[in-house]
């Protein structure tokens, strides 16, 4: 089975000069379970605008905290993921050209269950989202 959850993200454009405006907090519910996969989707509001020239994407988990997964294009082209990840969680920020970001996460673990923060700036505007993944065992 695959439990897909398609959430958008606002992202601000801020004209040239102007600082970063507060972040759009929000938190979703992501439900899957054990060994299935569960889809993370970021798409831009506006479908038309011009492409970021670079990309900050942060995943990480609340509890305990630490980093998931980390892309930088201004810094590293290759992407960091969490050794508990590995092979697991596929992203793929190129798709932000097409005005989306796209995580899978295959193969869900029950020790997967709890609450994210995913991160995502862009050289027009960045956005915090809060995300729980409730995890359901097998019967």
């Amino acid at each position: 089975r695959i439990c897909v959850v398609i959430s958008s993200f606002c992202l601000f454009l801020t004209p040239a000069g102007k600082s970063l405006p507060t972040l759009n907090e929000t938190l979703d519910v992501y439900e899957a379970e054990e060994h299935s996969n569960a889809t993370l989707t970021w798409i831009r509001p506006d479908p038309n605008a011009t492409p970021p020239d670079w990309l900050y994407i942060d995943l990480s988990s609340m509890e305990p905290l630490r980093r998931i997964y980390l892309f930088d294009s201004r810094v590293q082209p290759e992407t960091y993921t969490d050794d508990e990840f590995k092979g697991r969680l596929h992203c793929d920020p190129q798709l932000v050209g097409n005005g989306r970001i796209r995580c899978l996460l295959t193969d869900v673990r029950l020790s997967d269950a709890g609450r994210y923060q995913w991160y995502v700036v862009t050289d027009g505007g960045r956005n915090l989202r809060h995300w729980e993944l409730v995890v359901r065992g097998e019967f």
